[in-house]
């Protein structure tokens, strides 16, 4: 996918459905629940995977975020 969107914590849409697969598929285990709705658990999962990987806090997917994710 290609200009990816950025997405919070309210969002629904299939950008959240496909945020909540990649995430899944980076730890390798059902973190979330892929059901297109950017709910407190996908936005702990965001989180989490921001401070691990040295992005800045909150709970935002961005650009950075999504370059990080699909390893560009």
């Amino acid at each position: 996918m290609a200009d990816e969107p950025e997405l919070k914590a309210g969002a629904s849409s299939e950008w959240v459905f496909y945020l909540q697969q990649m995430l899944n598929h980076h730890y390798q285990q059902t973190v979330v629940e892929e059901n297109g709705w950017y709910d407190d658990a996908t936005a702990s999962a965001v989180a989490l995977f921001r401070k691990q990987s040295g992005l800045d806090e909150g709970d935002h997917v961005d650009s950075e975020f999504w370059d990080v994710l699909l390893g560009r």
